[in-house]
C-alpha cells in the first residue's frame, strides 16, 4: 500500500525477491501487480544442457504460474 501510495497508484507494483515457487506466485500476486522471477530462472539455466534450456524454462514458468489459478 506505501509503494502504491508514493507511485501515486499510475504504476504497476511488482516483486521480484525470492520468487521460485507457485506459492510464492501465490502470495506477491494477492497485493502486487506482477512478479519479476531472476535468480531461479539463472539456475535452471546454469543447471541445464544447451539444448533442453527453452523446455527446462518453459515447464518451470508452467508450473509458476498454477500459483495464479
Amino acid at each position: 500500500a506505501q509503494i502504491r501510495a508514493a507511485a501515486e497508484s499510475r504504476l504497476p507494483v511488482v516483486v521480484g525477491f525470492g520468487i521460485a515457487t507457485p506459492q510464492d506466485v501465490k502470495t506477491v500476486a494477492a497485493f502486487a501487480d506482477g512478479v519479476v522471477v531472476g535468480s531461479a530462472a539463472v539456475r535452471i539455466i546454469e543447471n541445464t544442457s544447451a539444448g533442453q534450456v527453452v523446455a527446462a524454462m518453459g515447464s518451470f514458468v508452467r508450473q509458476l504460474t498454477t500459483g495464479l489459478q
